[in-house]
C-alpha cells in the first residue's frame, strides 16, 4: 500500500493474547463484493481477511474444519463454496454445509469451482469429470462427451462465458447448443501446446494463459481442420505371406485356406508425431474397432464376403473417409451352395422314397395279413367242408341203425375233437407239430371207419424233432392228406394205404404224404386229370408262397412201378419252421 509492505495481524489460535502477522504467501487468491479477501495456504486450509481492516476474519487453521482445500469460490451472491476431498461445501456460520444431493461427483474430490454467466456453479472432480449445478439441475459432462480425460485439474469460465477445463491429457474448450448440449472441442500437443498437462487456467481481457507443465501459454485457438487425411494399405499379407491384392478383382478371391488376413496401413499427419488414432472394422454392421497400432491381423476368417474398412482421426477429433479393401474367402466345396441344394434334394428324395417304401411296405404287409387270413378262412372251409360234415353225420347215424353205440360214440368223440382243433387252429397264428399230428390223425381215423376200413395209414415223425416246438401256420398239411383220402384212395379198387412222415431238413421241416391211390398223371386225351387237384391244396399253395417259401415248396409226383403203371402219389411240402 503505497508502495509499502503491510502485514495482517491475527490472534494466535490458542492464545488469543498473542499477535501472529501474517508473513507466508496465500495461494488462488480472490476478492469479493465486500472487499474480503480468500485464499488458501497449504495443508493450513484457508482464511479470510478483511482489507479494509487489515485483519483476519477467519481461518480454518485450528477449527474442526478439513485443512486441506483443493479448490474454493464467492459466487455472484457472496456464498463461499469450499472443495475438498469430501465433495462440495459451503462454508457458512464457520462451518462446512453439505448440499445433501446424493450424487457421487458431490461426495469425492473436488478440485476447482467456478460460475457461469447463468449463476450455474460448475467444479471439477477427480473422476467424475465436470459437473454443472444449478437448483435441482445437475449436467455431467465426461469422456462420453468427449472430455481428455474425467480426472480435473482446474476449471474456469472466461469473460466470454466459455468453459476451460484443464486436466493432464490436455485442454477442454465446452460450449453449448440452442439445446443446452455440451460441445467439447479438445487441445493437446497435437494442437501446439508444449505440454498435455494442464495445471491452471486463467483468462484476461479475452486472453486465454495457461500453466501447463511446459511453461506458461499465451493461447490462441486455431480454426478447426475438418478434413482428415484417409489412411493408405500399404500391403496385405494371407497366411504370412504377402500378395499382390491390387492388381486385378480375381486377386481378392481366397480359398478357405487362405484364411489369416494381415494388413498395415499408415496416414501422415506432422501435427500428431505419430501418434494417430485409427478405427478398423471388417463389416458396416459391427462396432468399430480402435488402435494406434499400424497392423491388424484377423487369424482364422470363416468364408465369407468381407469388407476391411479402416479410418484415421486428425488433430481435432475428425475421422478421415474410409479406406476399404474388398476381398472373398470361399467355403469349401461341402460347404457350397450348390452343393447344399443338392444335400437338401437328395435328403428330400431320400427321405420320400423310404416313406414310400415304407408305406408301400405297410401296404403290401396289410394285403398280406388280409390275404392271409382270407385263405385261412378259405382253408378252414375247405378243410370243414360241408360233404365231409354231411359224411360224418351219416357215419353216425349208420352206426346207431347198427345199434353200434361204441362205434358211434367213439366215432362222434373223434368227430367232436377234430372240430374243436380246426376251430381252435383257425383263431391261432401258429399251432405245434404235436397239435397237427393230432388233427390228422383223428382226421384219418373218422375217414378209415367212414371208408368201412377200405385204407390204412401211419403217421411217422423223426425222432430229432421235438413236436412240442416246432410251429407253423394251421391247416397246411390236411388238404393234402384230404385230398389222398378222397381223390386217391376212394377211387382205388382194392386195400388203400397213406403214410405221413416227417423229418428235418436242414432247418426247416419236410413233410411227405404218399398213398397207393390214382395218380395225377393225365388221360389219353391230355386234357384231364384222372385225379382232382382241391381247392384246399391251392389255397395252402398259396399260403406258403405268401408266407415266404419257394414256389417249389410243393412238389406232387405220380408214383409208378417199372412198368409204367401207377402205384399211387407222394406230395412233398417243405415248410420254413424260422
Amino acid at each position: 500500500k503505497n508502495g509499502e509492505k503491510h502485514y495482517i495481524k491475527y490472534p494466535h489460535p490458542n492464545n488469543k493474547d498473542l499477535i501472529i502477522f501474517l508473513t507466508s504467501s496465500l495461494d488462488n487468491l480472490q476478492i469479493n463484493s465486500k472487499r474480503q479477501l480468500i485464499g488458501t495456504r497449504g495443508f493450513s486450509g484457508f482464511y479470510i481477511i478483511d482489507l479494509a481492516k487489515e485483519s483476519m476474519l477467519f481461518q480454518s487453521a485450528g477449527t474442526k474444519i478439513e485443512k486441506r482445500v483443493y479448490g474454493f469460490f464467492s459466487d455472484h451472491a457472496d456464498n463461499l463454496w469450499i472443495g475438498n476431498r469430501n465433495g462440495i461445501f459451503q462454508f457458512k456460520d464457520s462451518t462446512l454445509v453439505h448440499s445433501g444431493i446424493n450424487h457421487p461427483a458431490f461426495h469425492n474430490r473436488v478440485e476447482d469451482i467456478d460460475e457461469l454467466p447463468n449463476n450455474t456453479l460448475t467444479f471439477g472432480t477427480k473422476g467424475y469429470g465436470v459437473i454443472l449445478w444449478k437448483g435441482d439441475s445437475i449436467l455431467q459432462i465426461t469422456n462420453d462427451d468427449g472430455l481428455t480425460s474425467n480426472m480435473l485439474e482446474d476449471v474456469h469460465v472466461d469473460d466470454n462465458g466459455i468453459l476451460w477445463a484443464g486436466t493432464l491429457n490436455g485442454l477442454n474448450k465446452i460450449t453449448f447448443d440452442e439445446k443446452g448440449k455440451p460441445i467439447v472441442r479438445t487441445f493437446t500437443t497435437f494442437n501446439g501446446l508444449p505440454s498435455n498437462e494442464i495445471n491452471q487456467v486463467e483468462s484476461y481481457e479475452g486472453q486465454v494463459w495457461l500453466c501447463t507443465s511446459g511453461g506458461l501459454v499465451k493461447f490462441h485457438e486455431a480454426p478447426e481442420n475438418k478434413i482428415a487425411p484417409p489412411p493408405i494399405i500399404q500391403w496385405a499379407k494371407i497366411n504370412n505371406e504377402e500378395t499382390d491384392w491390387n492388381s486385378n478383382a480375381n486377386a481378392n478371391t481366397f480359398s478357405y485356406q487362405e484364411n489369416n488376413f494381415e494388413f498395415r496401413f499408415l496416414t501422415i499427419n506432422y501435427r500428431m508425431n505419430g501418434r494417430i488414432p485409427y478405427r478398423y472394422r471388417l463389416d458396416k454392421n459391427t462396432d468399430w474397432q480402435y488402435t494406434q497400432n499400424l497392423t491388424v491381423n484377423y487369424p482364422s476368417l470363416v468364408p465369407n464376403d468381407y469388407t476391411f474398412e479402416v479410418q484415421a482421426q486428425n488433430e481435432d477429433g475428425y475421422w478421415s473417409k474410409s479406406t476399404t479393401y474388398e476381398f472373398t474367402i470361399q467355403p469349401p466345396w461341402w460347404a457350397t451352395r450348390w452343393f447344399r441344394t443338392l444335400s437338401v434334394l437328395t435328403i428330400g428324395w431320400l427321405g420320400y422314397s423310404f416313406y414310400k417304401y415304407r408305406t408301400d411296405q405297410i401296404r403290401r404287409e396289410s394285403d398280406l395279413k388280409n390275404q392271409m387270413t382270407d385263405l385261412e378262412k378259405s382253408a378252414l372251409q375247405a378243410q370243414m367242408n360241408p360233404h365231409f360234415i354231411f359224411n360224418s353225420l351219416n357215419s353216425i347215424q349208420n352206426f346207431i341203425l347198427k345199434n353200434d353205440t361204441k362205434k358211434a360214440v367213439e366215432y362222434l368223440s373223434r368227430f367232436a375233437r377234430l372240430v374243436r382243433h380246426n376251430l381252435d387252429a383257425s383263431v391261432q397264428g401258429n399251432i405245434t407239430l404235436e397239435e397237427e399230428i393230432s388233427i390228422l390223425d383223428n382226421y384219418l381215423a373218422l375217414e378209415r371207419e367212414r371208408f368201412e376200413q377200405r385204407f390204412e395209414y401211419k403217421i411217422i415223425v423223426d425222432p430229432e424233432i421235438e413236436k412240442s416246438f416246432i410251429e407253423f401256420p394251421p391247416m397246411l398239411i390236411q388238404p393234402y392228406v384230404e385230398n389222398a383220402v378222397v381223390h386217391g384212395i376212394s377211387k382205388k379198387e382194392g386195400q388203400g394205404f397213406i403214410k405221413v412222415e416227417f423229418r428235418k431238413d436242414n432247418e426247416n421241416l419236410l413233410v411227405t404224404i404218399q398213398d397207393n391211390g390214382i395218380g395225377y398223371r393225365q388221360g389219353q386225351d391230355g386234357t384231364k386229370s384222372k385225379r382232382h387237384k382241391s381247392v384246399g391244396m391251392t389255397i395252402t399253395q398259396k399260403r406258403l408262397e405268401l408266407l415266404g417259401n419257394a414256389d417249389d415248396a410243393v412238389q406232387i409226383k405220380t408214383l409208378t412201378n417199372k412198368h409204367n403203371e401207377q402205384q399211387g402219389t407222394q406230395v412233398q411240402i417243405l415248410i420254413k419252421t424260422k
